[in-house]
């Protein structure tokens, strides 16, 4: 607020100057319009006109320079008010200044408090800085172990996926065999009927191209045979009328004549002649029926060579039919191969995932071997630490009475109870037994480290009021006094 009325202030203030230089300028314009009119009192009319309108220039000047004095004055109110303003701000500012400095007494007084608890606070910082160091980690080792979930957990997913799809495959590939099959038995019986069909259409064709033949030269000889008996029946017509003439000559011969023999042989001959053109037409019927007969046996021939194109065409669809079915398959065939290759390969990466998990959760940090050792260097309970060791590298019972750590169960503690895996649990509560199964061997780290902490902070903190208590009083166990300040944990800070 203060800011915007000293900004405010300027800006009024350099508007003033502003004016002030435009009104100065005016003013000397004013005077040099003066002195032209005075060199310019006897020129002509147009120096008159020119002097008119520099009257007009000059009182329009003079209005501007009015409405300048105006706003000059508004200007020096609104300064007037904010120069109140601002002393206004100016007394609050030294308040807060007063308050400030108050403040900077109490803080260096609690810095002067706190000086002595310094040391304290280092050592609280150092451990939490571990601690913060020891939660990163876990956290990296959580994330690293939820990647290698999720990526199992993907590789899986992709597995079952593809052994679905790879079943689905198999058994449309073993459907699509299946219908293989059949149209392979249906083809090679219906192949058999087609051939079987076949002879039977060659010889019916060769039945048919001998009954052609033979009914062509029966009707050859039939021809043959009725313009024989044609040109006998013309002579035979002849001869009736001849016969018929003799007839008539015989009559009117007289009896005794020798005319008569003539005649009867002529008789004998017309009935002989009579009776072979009976032979004949009987024969000829014969041949009638028989090319008649000829005749229905090429026409069930013809049938059944439309039966068997029908046949043929249909074998040639069935034909087609199964060749898509082989492209069918050997697609099917090259996909299922490299499903399965695609298969091999993800099972080859989920057991090489698995190994690697195996081997990660048989490895230990070197960060918690080594502040084992030192621990054990330096801290007083050592058989604590020798035994959480044996539960971390998973000790025989003959390297835990090498080291001398037999497995009690009654002396064992919250902690050791924890890490000692292959002795009985008959001495753990079952609240601990219980709590522990869901716990790794990371958690328990943890937990020890953040208990030895806690333990060590109690102790500093005991050693720190110990030394802030005056020399006339006791060290008491008890919280701080109210009189004291409580002292914050320092914020974390990355070494």
């Amino acid at each position: 607020m203060k800011r915007q009325y000293l900004t405010l202030l300027q800006s009024k203030e350099e508007e003033i100057q502003i004016l002030k230089v435009q009104l100065d300028l005016e003013s000397r314009r004013v005077e040099e319009l003066r002195k032209r009119k005075n060199m310019e009192d006897s020129g002509s009319l147009k120096a008159k006109k020119e002097n008119e309108v520099l009257k007009e220039k000059y009182s329009a000047l003079m209005r501007q320079r009015v409405g300048d004095a105006e706003k000059m004055q508004e200007i020096q109110l609104e300064s007037e008010q904010d120069k109140a303003i601002c002393s206004s701000l100016r007394t609050e500012l030294q308040a807060l200044k007063k308050q400030l400095e108050e403040k900077e007494s109490e803080i260096l007084k609690c810095n002067g408090e706190l000086g002595s608890a310094s040391e304290v606070m280092k050592v609280n910082s150092e451990l939490i800085l571990k601690q913060e160091q020891l939660e990163k980690d876990l956290q990296e080792a959580k994330s690293l172990s939820d990647t290698q979930t999720a990526l199992l957990h993907t590789t899986q997913q992709e597995l079952t996926s593809t052994k679905s799809h790879n079943d689905h495959l198999q058994s449309s590939l073993s459907s699509l065999q299946q219908q293989y099959d059949l149209l392979l038995t249906s083809s090679s019986s219906q192949s058999q009927q087609i051939a079987h069909l076949t002879e039977k259409h060659h010889t019916a064709q060769e039945d048919l191209q001998r009954l052609k033949s033979h009914l062509i030269t029966s009707e050859k000889d039939n021809e043959e045979y009725l313009s024989e008996l044609k040109n006998k029946l013309e002579e035979y017509q002849k001869l009736e009328k001849i016969w018929a003439f003799e007839k008539w000559g015989r009559k009117a011969l007289p009896p005794g004549s020798n005319e008569a023999p003539i005649y009867e042989s002529h008789k004998k001959e017309l009935i002989d002649l009579q009776s072979v053109i009976d032979k004949k037409q009987s024969e000829l019927d014969v041949l009638i029926k028989e090319n008649r007969v000829l005749g229905e046996k090429v026409g069930v021939a013809e049938k059944k060579l439309a039966q068997l194109d029908v046949l043929l065409e249909q074998h040639a669809a069935m034909k087609a039919d199964l060749e898509n079915l082989n492209e069918i398959i050997s697609i099917k065939t090259r996909k299922t191969d490299l499903l399965q290759q695609e298969y091999q390969a993800l099972k080859g990466l989920l057991d090489k995932q698995l190994r690697t998990e195996v081997n990660n959760q048989d490895c230990i940090d070197k960060r918690i071997v080594t502040k084992l050792i030192v621990t054990y260097f330096l801290s007083s309970n050592k058989r604590e630490v020798l035994e959480i060791m044996a539960g971390i590298l998973n000790f025989t019972e003959q390297n835990r009475a090498d080291v001398g750590i037999v497995p009690e169960t009654t002396k064992k503690g919250w902690l050791t109870s924890w890490f000692y895996s292959s002795g009985d649990d008959k001495g753990i509560p079952k609240e601990v037994q219980e709590s522990n199964q869901d716990k790794n061997l990371t958690d328990l780290w943890i937990s020890f480290l953040l208990s030895e902490a806690e333990n060590e902070k109690h102790k500093t903190d005991q050693q720190a009021q110990a030394q802030l208590q005056p020399e006339g009083q006791p060290p008491s166990q008890s919280s701080p006094s109210p009189a004291q300040p409580e002292v914050p944990p320092p914020s974390p800070t990355n070494s």
